[in-house]
């Protein structure tokens, strides 16, 4: 070996053993503690959460009745703003009985969609601790623990979760997944959780329900916005009444037109061209 090779890669294995020992140069895994295992959140239990679908662009709340016994779950989506033509759903899923339930109330409706795999807000028995910290300040905080589905040495994480430290509460979920079949990325977050359900007959399918089946082609009429109205009107127009997207969205894309005659009334020139505002469907 040429002496000078030698001497440098001996040189860099003298400066790797230094700095082993040298503060702030050689950052440290975070361990799981001795005698941390994953706690057990309450099988049953009734609060809100909001969800974060990144792909669809959408923030959408919701109360929720959570029974971790039989597994099923009645949501019930909350108004965040005034939207024009808004219909706020709610949601039955009997998991077992492989049967989920979209109701609209606005127009005592009620039909089947496709279900989507169990969430059992809680901690996988072989989840991967991460971290332990305080969430808030001094004085007004609470513990946390955080666990993902990381496997060491062999996978990255595709989900992690916080949870308190006292009643194994689920705080923050993180799921993304990406591949031929499932892309998923969203951010849930807990909050305003009580133990045990007040009401177990949110769980009794509604008799508007006993005759739906299962949605197979998107239902079109349930659009918000008419798209006649949605060629004419801005985007200043749109951000400054405060329309949103929402959930599952579908949106065309916009196409250079005219400023039809409304617009006159407002006071702009309708010999130039703009962007119509996109054209959006609430969920199916």
């Amino acid at each position: 070996m040429n002496t000078s090779v030698l001497v440098l890669f001996v040189g860099l294995l003298c400066y790797a053993s230094a700095a082993s020992f040298i503060p702030g140069t050689n950052p440290q895994l975070v361990e799981t503690p001795k005698g941390t295992t994953p706690c057990v959140t309450p099988k049953q239990w009734e609060g809100r959460f909001s969800e974060w679908d990144h792909n669809k662009d959408a923030n959408n709340r919701y109360k929720i009745s959570f029974d971790g016994v039989k597994r099923r779950k009645y949501v019930e989506e909350e108004m965040k703003s005034m939207i024009p033509g808004r219909r706020l759903m709610k949601y039955l899923i009997l998991f077992d009985e492989k049967v989920e339930y979209q109701i609209d109330p606005s127009y005592n409706r009620c039909k089947q969609i496709p279900m989507g795999p169990w969430r059992n807000f809680s901690i996988p028995p072989d989840a991967t601790f991460e971290d332990a910290y305080s969430i808030g300040g001094a004085g007004n905080s609470i513990n946390v623990t955080e666990w993902s589905d990381r496997k060491p040495s062999r996978s990255y994480e595709t989900w992690i979760g916080g949870y308190t430290e006292t009643n194994c509460w689920p705080v923050f979920e993180i799921f993304t997944m990406k591949n031929d079949d499932i892309n998923i990325d969203m951010t849930t977050r807990f909050f305003d959780i009580t133990e045990g359900i007040k009401n177990m007959s949110v769980f009794d399918v509604p008799a508007i329900c006993n005759q739906a089946v299962l949605a197979t082609t998107p239902d079109t009429s349930n659009t918000w916005l008419n798209e006649k109205l949605a060629s004419w009107i801005p985007n200043w127009a749109k951000d400054f009444l405060g329309w949103q997207k929402i959930d599952d969205v579908t949106a065309v894309p916009p196409v250079n037109v005219r400023v039809p005659w409304p617009a006159k009334n407002l006071g702009l020139d309708t010999n130039k061209p703009m962007k119509t505002v996109e054209r959006f469907y609430r969920k199916i």
